[in-house]
């Protein structure tokens, strides 16, 4: 019977478990769910710790986190980031590959089963204009292509929360559209724990399921690829005096609305 005794969860707000609160407000989130529940499953207790930050990028976890994970020497390692990554104007799909990779490296290097998951594709459910609704879907897909890849190369264990069915159910999010609530950790928590110990991918969606019929989802990915030309361009530059990723949900928005306005320059 596969066991883990010793857990350590890095990322960002979603392993850090915003908007998943307890008695008195404590946070309990899906990493420390996921442990309860390998540790009912199996038998065998699983210490849980989370080093997880709000806010935090793949360039922090790297920075700030990764070196306290082999002192603690888990069998378990969890990893979650992207979400901020993708809301910098200066997003680099280049950058982001070459950091994720070097962060499961670092995991990998402590010996642990490795777990991680894409994101989710909450573009329509978040509070954004109509025509920038497209360039969010583009860029979460882009990030999660390049997660899946990442954790296919390292032999990591990676939930696909992009193509799950029903994982942006806007009932399992906060009020900003963007953190899971108690449900959506709950079931983050439930699927891992399925994933690790069956090795049973979870139900996903069919590819138009939760969006546009396929003419007009091609035509908004055609509009929206000029978008993310600007993200990639030199105009975007002029962005960087906006505020940086922050723990609220503006960030994203002032991203992707500057690259917007810098393609239609």
């Amino acid at each position: 019977m596969l066991n883990w005794s010793n857990c350590v969860a890095v990322g960002d707000s979603l392993t850090a478990g915003r908007d998943d609160h307890g008695p008195g407000g404590v946070r309990i989130g899906w990493a420390r769910r996921l442990a309860g529940i390998l540790s009912t499953r199996t038998a065998v207790p699983c210490a849980l710790t989370n080093l997880a930050a709000d806010g935090a990028s793949v360039a922090a976890v790297l920075e700030r986190q990764l070196p306290s994970v082999a002192r603690i020497g888990p069998d378990l390692v969890s990893v979650t980031v992207g979400m901020n990554d993708i809301r910098d104007p200066a997003f680099s799909q280049e950058r982001f590959a070459a950091d994720l990779g070097r962060l499961l490296d670092g995991l990998a290097a402590t010996g642990a089963t490795m777990l991680t998951c894409t994101l989710p594709d909450i573009s329509a459910i978040m509070s954004l204009p109509a025509d920038l609704v497209e360039v969010a879907r583009q860029r979460i897909r882009r990030a999660s292509e390049i997660i899946r890849e990442q954790a296919g190369r390292r032999g990591a264990v990676c939930l696909d929360v992009w193509a799950m069915a029903g994982a942006a159910d806007p009932e399992l999010f906060g009020p900003d559209r963007i953190h899971p609530n108690a449900s959506g950790h709950q079931l983050m928590a439930d699927a891992f724990a399925d994933l690790l110990l069956t090795g049973r991918p979870v139900a996903t969606a069919p590819p138009e399921a939760a969006g546009a019929p396929p003419r007009k989802r091609q035509a908004q990915s055609r509009q929206a690829q000029g978008r993310l030309e600007a993200i990639r361009c030199g105009e975007c530059q002029r962005t960087r005096g906006l505020p940086g990723p922050s723990p609220g949900g503006g960030g994203l928005l002032r991203s992707l609305t500057a690259c917007s306005v810098s393609s239609s320059r």
